[in-house]
């Protein structure tokens, strides 16, 4: 139930904002990229002083990464926790896995199905559109090189990925006995 509105916010439905600027900006040189090509260029800001006609200043200060990302694996731990914990032990556990650095080794992101077939399938096709649009607005040839990975099932189901990574937390590692006896309690409950 919650894949439909995702279906028609920017986040998924880019042709909606790219649309409305090449509309009202019909004389203006638009630089649309995949984020691909953006994260091999060193990220947004990288990407764009390199794609725009300005001279920046050669002590331009480097910005760092902005949006740290949960390993899928850790997902659902954090998720459950946003539903159960209050605010700032849900907070507090999510900022240990955005921390945790190599004392842990979750399945790597791009092992982990989040979806399954049918939903894919409905990505697939909803999202089709959309790439025909991008690809057409930026030279005909596909505007994601990896399209086809859209319908492609990852090989470790979210809830492995989830149990095995539990598996490896030692709950003594946790800031507070709150998400301790919370974290054993996900273990017991993940434990396969």
């Amino acid at each position: 139930d919650g894949l439909a509105p995702y279906l028609h916010t920017i986040h998924f439905n880019f042709r909606a904002v790219i649309e409305a600027w090449n509309d009202r900006l019909a004389d203006a040189r638009l630089i649309i990229r995949p984020y691909g090509e953006i994260l091999k260029s060193g990220g947004s800001v990288d990407d764009f002083t390199d794609q725009v006609s300005v001279d920046f200043p050669a002590t331009l200060a480097p910005v760092g990464r902005a949006n740290q990302s949960l390993p899928r694996a850790a997902m659902e731990i954090v998720r459950r926790a946003n539903h159960d914990l209050p605010k700032n032990l849900a907070h507090g556990l999510s900022r240990y896995f955005l921390n945790a650095g190599d004392s842990l080794e979750p399945v790597a992101n791009a092992r982990v199905e989040m979806f399954g077939a049918p939903i894919r399938k409905q990505l697939a096709t909803q999202f089709a559109p959309i790439h025909d649009y991008l690809s057409e607005l930026t030279g005909g040839s596909a505007f994601f090189d990896d399209i086809d990975e859209v319908a492609r099932e990852c090989p470790v189901p979210q809830a492995r990925a989830t149990a095995e990574l539990l598996a490896q937390i030692d709950p003594d590692t946790l800031p507070n006995n709150a998400l301790r006896e919370y974290l054993r309690a996900q273990q017991d409950a993940h434990a396969t």
